[in-house]
């Protein structure tokens, strides 16, 4: 399945009247969301960042992150459930992971469950590698699977 008008998703700074759609994709994509108010510090404090993706006006998902000391950390990543695996989530991925790059980071981290195999997949097919594992990381008592991608900085 494809998005037809996939070339008018519009990539952003997320803004504070953002959050409540946010909100609402983070509740339903994740087993412990984050709460608002930990999303909206993403646009308070230095360092941190977020991208949504919007489509038609609505977003439909987003990417929250940190740079620091050279270094990057996708903190969190989701499409709304009937626009995934379209191709949105990739191209949040890949404008974090330019940001990144302008912003000197040669190295990206994330943390992922080794139940969430698409995302696993996406993760790869970008240059992540799985470099250990954080046990009983979540809440559930599951593992996070810790992956890197080593960048080229823009300089």
């Amino acid at each position: 399945m494809a998005v037809t008008n996939m070339l008018d998703v519009k990539f952003r700074e997320m803004r504070l009247e953002d959050v409540p759609d946010v909100a609402e994709i983070e509740n339903s994509s994740f087993k412990d969301p984050f709460p608002p108010s930990l999303i909206k510090e993403f646009l308070a404090q230095d360092g941190l960042y977020s991208i949504v993706a919007e489509l038609d006006g609505k977003v439909i998902g987003y990417i929250l992150f940190t740079i620091a000391g050279g270094e990057a950390d996708i903190s969190d990543i989701a499409v709304k459930s009937e626009f995934r695996q379209m191709g949105v989530g990739k191209r949040l991925m890949l404008e974090a992971l330019s940001l990144a790059s302008n912003k000197n980071a040669n190295k990206v981290f994330l943390e992922v469950r080794p139940s969430k195999e698409i995302a696993r997949r996406l993760y790869t097919s970008l240059g992540f590698v799985e470099i250990g594992r954080r046990k009983r990381y979540y809440k559930d008592g599951e593992d996070a699977i810790l992956m890197l991608k080593e960048m080229r900085c823009k300089t």
